[in-house]
């Protein structure tokens, strides 16, 4: 029945992200290569994550970034392009909103340029682009690492995740793996890696971020909260964390999030 189960899980997965996986197998013969499906355990679609925390928890899920930003009427066509972080019903009150949304809308912009701003980025929260970067997605769960890949345009996206939170703080799981070498180790670093249970967003942030991503040529800037991410790193090594898995409080702010 395992085999069965395994057998049947392998036809769901998407064509291009096995041949893209498999792409790395070396030293596997090829006559075994293509007798060998890649399979799976776990739910894999996004749906059926939100079908699992609706039978968990009893609630029927909402997506709370579909009400306008405005006026808390239904919205969902209408929404800011720099963050997609709020929707408006119309363009009224997406016009109405934006002497109040432009403070918070691009907020990578100032981490790029005012990070030491104390009053967009207070201590006490970490704050990170709410956005895929460079070359590599965790195994953090198969929807994740498909998604990522398939959808998102390629895990090189400078493109913010879509809101479906709107203003509430919703959990996200985090981890900072010991460190990492990149290039045959041109680039030494630690990158904190972070992602919803629902796989709407995967993320990523680090010191070494911003060197690798120019060295890859991405053509866009990767904002670094140093503060907060100190800040992080030392509660982590306090209550000895270090390499686990940690479950966070997170809020979207702009086109950032808020580690709470």
């Amino acid at each position: 029945m395992f085999a069965r189960m395994l057998s049947y899980n392998s036809t769901l997965l998407d064509p291009e992200w096995v041949n893209e996986q498999q792409s790395h197998w070396n030293g596997i013969q090829q006559d075994v290569k293509k007798v060998t499906k890649i399979s799976f355990i776990v739910p894999c679609l996004r749906l059926r994550w939100r079908a699992l925390q609706e039978i968990e928890t009893g609630i029927p899920i909402k997506i709370l970034g579909l009400t306008c930003h405005k006026c808390d009427k239904p919205a969902e066509k209408l929404i800011c392009n720099s963050c997609k972080s709020v929707y408006y019903c119309g363009k009224a009150c997406s016009v109405a909103d934006w002497p109040t949304h432009k403070s918070v809308c691009k907020l990578s912009k100032r981490l790029l340029t005012h990070p030491e701003d104390t009053t967009a980025f207070p201590m006490g929260t970490f704050y990170i682009p709410a956005r895929s970067y460079v070359d590599f997605v965790p195994e953090s769960g198969f929807a994740v690492e498909q998604e990522a890949v398939k959808f998102s345009g390629s895990t090189n996206n400078s493109e913010a995740h879509k809101n479906e939170y709107g203003g509430t703080r919703f959990a996200v799981r985090t981890l900072k793996p010991p460190g990492y070498s990149h290039m045959g180790g041109k680039f030494q670093g630690e990158t904190v890696f972070l992602w919803d249970r629902r796989r709407t967003l995967c993320c990523r942030t680090g010191p070494g971020e911003q060197p690798v991503a120019k060295e890859l040529k991405l053509g866009y800037d990767i904002p670094f909260h140093a503060k907060g991410y100190a800040e992080y790193r030392s509660l982590l090594m306090q209550k000895g964390y270090r390499n686990q898995l940690i479950y966070l409080y997170a809020r979207r702010v702009g086109d950032c999030l808020g580690l709470e």
